[in-house]
């Protein structure tokens, strides 16, 4: 008997996880500049003209990598029922993105964001939105509760969200300290908590 012969997706659409692993090792191997194609396409054991035919550039390929990354990352966590516990539970999934990243890495691509404003784009835009609206969400429970004053005294998400990835960032990146969570807790308890919550009482 003939032995069966199995069906076959494009071999692009086969190769596309092989392809984005690899991109995402040798680009915390070695940082975004020194990234080839001619590397991507050895580690991953594919040929360049697969790559490129799916992504014409270097660029687009570390972008699908970054938005693979992080769709696989810990959203936000459901309604704990306090500002205070929500808060937490955005850190701690925010400092689970930095620990699965390379310090290195992350530094080469905002280097060359400065250099490749596509790329800025990207880093920027849609790869972080969904961490602001997370923090909008946020500010938007400790209303329905309560705890934060509406109107005009609402603090604004944008503004949440770059005080709570300043935290990430200067720790991670410049310090190189530990995100642990008694770290994490003291800096809602005293610094965010207290800017959120001063005008609560407030006429």
């Amino acid at each position: 008997m003939r032995p069966e012969v199995q069906s076959r997706r494009p071999r692009g659409e086969v190769r596309t996880p092989a392809l984005l692993d690899a991109a995402y090792s040798i680009l915390n191997e070695v940082g975004y500049d020194r990234l080839t194609i001619d590397a991507v396409a050895a580690r991953a054991g594919a040929s360049k003209t697969t790559i490129y035919r799916r992504w014409p550039h270097k660029r687009e390929l570390v972008i699908a990598v970054l938005e693979r990354q992080e769709e696989s990352h810990l959203g936000l966590p459901e309604d704990r029922g306090s500002l205070r516990a929500d808060l937490l539970g955005l850190l701690e999934a925010l400092s689970h993105v930095a620990a699965a990243e390379s310090a290195s890495a992350f530094t080469s691509l905002l280097y060359a964001s400065q250099q490749d404003a596509d790329l800025g784009e990207a880093l920027r835009g849609p790869l972080l939105e969904r961490r602001r609206m997370e923090c909008a969400e946020i500010l938007k429970r400790a209303v329905r509760r309560g705890e934060v004053a509406p109107g005009r005294r609402t603090p604004d998400g944008d503004l949440l969200f770059e005080l709570l990835l300043g935290l990430i960032v200067t720790r991670f990146l410049i310090r190189g300290l530990p995100l642990d969570r008694g770290t994490l807790r003291r800096f809602v308890d005293r610094i965010v908590l207290p800017a959120l919550t001063a005008g609560r009482n407030r006429s």
